[in-house]
């Protein structure tokens, strides 16, 4: 596993890192939108590496073998990106290796782009600007590799919703989807449409009757 892991390591660094930029330059990279959802946070969190595999444990019902160097399932925190206009210590990303596909999640203490203020104004209900507008803070889970086809696809996006779940909180202010270009209002009822086989179906209605 340590092999895998470093290797998983230096692969993932340069794409998080060229994404990233491109996030804190205000640009849009020229790769596709991540396969990735999103809370954006009312305030940074702190987790650690033993938070992150109880959460992904109690999501799919497995128990990880960390003493065991060849195992298949793994978390592993990677060293913390480093990147023009990324402040130092203001990130934590952790690779994530369960049933046959490889998540990362990061834990951002800035917010998800430079001006939240300017990126509210793009969506029409007045109280979800206010709260994208508000937020400071960002934790999600990506699928890394190249998933092509819709079935890989759909698989991906209910293991990171599923692992998401296990992270909802009070400090939850919004749910948003690169890949669709859809946010929507946080609120507890999400949770069960997370945990179910179409968990994209969070972002067809707004949450709350817009206003």
């Amino acid at each position: 596993m340590k092999a895998l892991g470093i290797l998983v390591a230096v692969v993932v660094l340069v794409g998080v890192g060229y994404v990233i930029y491109g996030m804190l330059q205000g640009e849009r990279a020229p790769e596709p939108p991540p396969i990735s959802i999103v809370y954006l946070l009312q305030a940074p969190r702190q987790v650690s590496e033993d938070s992150i595999r109880d959460a992904v444990s109690k999501a799919f019902g497995i128990t990880f073998d960390v003493d065991n160097d060849d195992a298949t399932e793994f978390v592993l925190r990677l060293p913390p990106p480093r990147l023009e206009g990324l402040p130092v210590g203001k990130a934590e990303c952790f690779i994530v290796q369960v049933r046959g596909g490889t998540y990362m999640i990061n834990n951002f203490a800035i917010p998800y782009v430079d001006n939240p203020e300017e990126f509210a104004k793009e969506f029409v209900d007045g109280r979800l600007r206010r709260v994208l507008g508000s937020h400071r803070a960002w934790f999600s889970v990506d699928a890394m590799g190249d998933i092509k086809d819709a079935e890989s696809k759909a698989n991906a996006y209910r293991d990171i919703a599923r692992i998401l779940a296990e992270f909802a909180g009070p400090d939850c202010l919004a749910i948003y989807c690169p890949e669709l270009e859809r946010c929507n209002e946080y609120d507890d009822e999400i949770l069960e449409k997370l945990r179910s086989d179409d968990p994209l179906s969070v972002f067809e209605t707004p949450t709350c009757a817009p206003v």
